[in-house]
C-alpha cells in the first residue's frame, strides 16, 4: 500500500513559521459558506507530530508525495525537477489519466508516455536534482 503523504511550499514568511518547504502534518477542512472564502488550513512543520499553528490553503502550495523514491533514496512528489541522463523533467499529476507523469524540459504539456513510475524502475534512473518552489531557475529557457 502506497503511503499517503503531503509537504507545502510557504511562499513567505508568516507570524508562525519563515518561508520555506515543509511536511504537512495534518489537514483540516472547513464548510465553505458565502462569507468564507477558505476551505481549510494545513499544519505545517518540520517534523510529523511538531505543528503548533496553521496555514490557510489558499496561502500555500500542497504537494504530494508520488509513493516512489529515486536513485539515491529521496520522497519523489508534485512539483520535484529531476534528471534522467541529460533530459530535465518536473514530476506533474495528470488529471486525465489520474497518475503522476513527468513534463518534459520546460514545457508544461505531459509526455504521456513516459510516466513516472517507468522513469524510477527504469535506466538511466530519475534523480530529483530539485523542486519548482525552491529551485524555480531551473525552469528557466537556457539557449
Amino acid at each position: 500500500m502506497r503511503e499517503i503523504k503531503f509537504r507545502a511550499w510557504q511562499p513567505f514568511t508568516s507570524l508562525h513559521r519563515k518561508k520555506g518547504m515543509y511536511v504537512v502534518d495534518d489537514m483540516v477542512w472547513h464548510r465553505v459558506t458565502e462569507h468564507q472564502t477558505n476551505a481549510g488550513e494545513v499544519f505545517l512543520a518540520k517534523n510529523i507530530g511538531w505543528s503548533q499553528s496553521s496555514e490557510y490553503f489558499e496561502d500555500v502550495e500542497i504537494m504530494q508525495f508520488t509513493g516512489l523514491k529515486d536513485g539515491n533514496g529521496v520522497e519523489i512528489c508534485e512539483g520535484d525537477i529531476g534528471l534522467i541522463g541529460t533530459t530535465q523533467y518536473t514530476v506533474c499529476w495528470n488529471e486525465a489519466g489520474a497518475f503522476f507523469d513527468l513534463a518534459w524540459e520546460n514545457s508544461t504539456d505531459m509526455d504521456t508516455d513516459f510516466l513516472l513510475s517507468d522513469a524510477v524502475n527504469g535506466f538511466p534512473m530519475f534523480e530529483v536534482i530539485g523542486n519548482i518552489y525552491e529551485k524555480p531557475e531551473l525552469l528557466e529557457v537556457t539557449s
